[in-house]
């Protein structure tokens, strides 16, 4: 049984998402949040809430004592909400903490929303199709045509490296900006998405994402076999010819 592990839930609040590898920031497993997943997840709640019975030997905390506070870090100069915001938009956990005037710690209970946010988004710049001009409606979505370009530009990643390459980030008021980071010929090239909540749309932001983002054809093109110059006609061997007879005085 493969296992899987939690990445977040989509910006609809109706799927989590989950992903092959621990750590993963983005996943390609959804499993929607119906009625029968709730009850379950209500019920290993109310077993796992039950008392159970205390291992021989252990220790008990003496009567009235209380365990420490995990809240030590100082207060925050931003609220949640800003924190979050400059989170959203890229910055480090470093950084916004200099600007909050706070501890890491402090921020660091924040950023598990913006992290399943960023996932969810992802997931869906993946799924879905971009347009070139004159040409039309690619025939496959955005991320089985990165994968398919990037072996027919013989870029090698694996799933992982793949998954580690996409990023997403917004500001206030703007659409979520979406990347995917790559090396070809020793370059670094990143492919530019926007995702604009509102109208579900994806655009492609320049022409790298068109290149790798965009893909014709219902099965992969192999590379054009090398062209063989043309043979050259063999000469007909030559056939003698008998020497008519003389005719007879």
């Amino acid at each position: 049984m493969a296992k899987l592990y939690l990445v977040g839930f989509t910006t609809d609040l109706k799927s989590l998402i989950f992903a092959a590898r621990k750590g993963a920031k983005s996943g390609s497993y959804i499993v929607s949040i119906d009625s029968r997943l709730k009850r379950t997840l209500e019920e290993v709640v109310r077993l796992d809430s039950q008392p159970k019975p205390a291992k021989s030997g252990a220790k008990s905390l003496p009567e009235g004592q209380i365990l420490p506070s995990l809240d030590g870090a100082r207060p925050s100069g931003l609220s949640p909400r800003e924190i979050q915001m400059l989170l959203r938009e890229g910055k480090t956990l470093e950084q916004v903490a200099k600007l909050a005037e706070t501890d890491v710690s402090w921020v660091e209970r924040f950023i598990q929303p913006i992290i399943a946010e960023r996932a969810g988004v992802i997931v869906l710049v993946k799924s879905a199709k971009i347009s070139k001009s004159r040409l039309g409606l690619s025939d496959k979505d955005v991320g089985t045509a990165v994968s398919w370009n990037l072996e027919s530009k013989r870029v090698h990643m694996s799933s992982e490296e793949i998954d580690d390459a996409w990023t997403a980030v917004r500001r206030e008021g703007r659409p979520w900006q979406v990347s995917f980071q790559y090396k070809s010929r020793g370059q670094r090239k990143v492919a530019r998405f926007t995702y604009d909540q509102e109208t579900r749309t994806v655009e492609p932001m320049n022409a790298v994402a068109l290149d790798i983002g965009w893909l014709v054809g219902s099965k992969k093109s192999s590379p054009p076999a090398p062209s063989r110059p043309a043979a050259k006609p063999k000469p007909r061997p030559k056939t003698k010819t008998k020497p008519k007879p003389r005719p007879k005085t």
